[in-house]
């Protein structure tokens, strides 16, 4: 799960180490480790427009690299589910078991990967910090709104 937190976020995050994200429209079903540097990082080349190129179990991937707006931090986080007491009550189902979050890296950037495409400003990835953008003046007005109605009441 990633996310992005106003960096306003009170929490000690001092034990994160940055990661190089990297987003890719595939889904690996494997928990082993893996050389990304070798085998990927280290194959990206930059073309002539800015976008970059490599490639993925032998398909071209086209990319480029965002950066997180300053008023903001990405995390990297784990779904956990605290370990359940012994008891001889019935199991709990899947909506009743508590789950956690637990953060375990951050970034201030991240390159993400079209197979068929190139990137643009129409790409999903593009749109969320656009959306980032819209939500921060929606909720200024929203807070000025509430102000007024407070002031003139």
């Amino acid at each position: 799960m990633v996310m992005m937190v106003p960096t306003d976020f009170e929490t000690d995050i001092s034990f994160c180490r940055e990661s190089n994200l990297q987003y890719i429209p595939a889904k690996i079903e494997t928990n082993l480790k893996a050389n990304v540097d070798a085998n990927f990082t280290n194959l990206i080349a930059k073309e002539e427009d800015g976008t970059l190129r490599v490639e993925f179990r032998g398909r071209p991937l086209n990319g480029d690299k965002i950066e997180i707006p300053e008023d903001f931090r990405g995390f990297i986080a784990l779904k956990t589910t605290p370990p359940q007491s012994f008891s001889t009550s019935e199991p709990k189902n899947d909506n009743q078991i508590e789950k956690r979050l637990m953060i375990v890296s951050d970034f201030t950037n991240f390159t993400y990967w079209n197979w068929d495409k190139r990137p643009s400003g129409m790409d999903a990835q593009v749109k969320l910090l656009d959306w980032l953008n819209v939500s921060q003046v929606v909720s200024l007005i929203i807070y000025f709104l509430l102000l007024w109605e407070i002031h003139n009441s």
